[in-house]
């Protein structure tokens, strides 16, 4: 069994803040994809996003840096059209472009971040006590060169609990592992995406090694 170990444990800060307000929210869209991909040689990506509710809704959409270097470049990604309404059961495609894409090099990362509003022409409903939060959503967008291969370090170290194994991004495109397979076959989906020079930390219970790391448009990983 392979676990993910998250760096920091946010759920008693959530389970405080819905303990001290009654919070009312809804989320009513469907997207096409929870992941983006814009490969280096694409004009731009496309993204459907559909009412599946039955009344009109308005959506507004915007695209925002994710990570400091891409902060850094002063890269631009466009979400057209940035605003829209659909009735139920409709579908809208937003297109994704970088701004003078021909000066920027991948990968580059960005969020991009969907807010639907109220229903067309109804007031907002306000609930008898607490807050009424409308929903954004963000996704990431990953920029990048499919011709360059990612690159990865690994470290580990034996627990009590099986190993340990930090993997970090040593490339300079984005790291895909789609799962792990131990010495005895078995396998287990992991489908974590590493941005460069980040890390993640992953606990294999109950392991033999050599175990190998599955990585997309990449050598496989071998922890022996």
């Amino acid at each position: 069994m392979a676990l993910h170990l998250a760096k920091h444990n946010l759920l008693p800060a959530i389970l405080l803040i819905i303990a001290f307000f009654n919070v009312t929210s809804h989320a009513d869209y469907r997207i096409s994809q929870k992941h983006i991909f814009y490969n280096a040689d694409q004009r731009s990506v496309s993204v459907k996003v559909s009412n599946p509710g039955k009344s009109l809704r308005e959506y507004s959409v915007v695209a925002q840096p994710w990570d400091e270097a891409t902060k850094a470049t002063g890269a631009e990604m466009i979400a057209y059209p940035p605003v829209f309404e659909l009735g139920p059961e409709e579908t809208q495609i937003v297109r994704l472009l970088l701004r003078d894409k021909k000066s920027l090099s991948p990968p580059l990362f960005f969020r991009f971040v969907l807010r639907e509003s109220d229903p067309v022409g109804e007031a907002p409903k306000q609930p008898s006590s607490g807050l009424n939060i409308p929903i954004a959503t963000s996704f990431p967008v990953y920029y990048i060169d499919r011709n360059v291969k990612p690159k990865a370090s690994i470290q580990t170290k034996p627990s009590p609990e099986g190993f340990r194994v930090l993997v970090t991004n040593t490339g300079n495109t984005l790291l895909e592992i789609r799962g792990a397979t131990d010495a005895r076959g078995r396998d287990q989906p992991l489908n974590k995406r590493i941005l460069p020079g980040r890390k993640e930390l992953f606990l294999f219970k109950d392991w033999q090694r050599p175990f190998r790391f599955k990585v997309a448009y990449g050598d496989d990983i071998v922890v022996n």
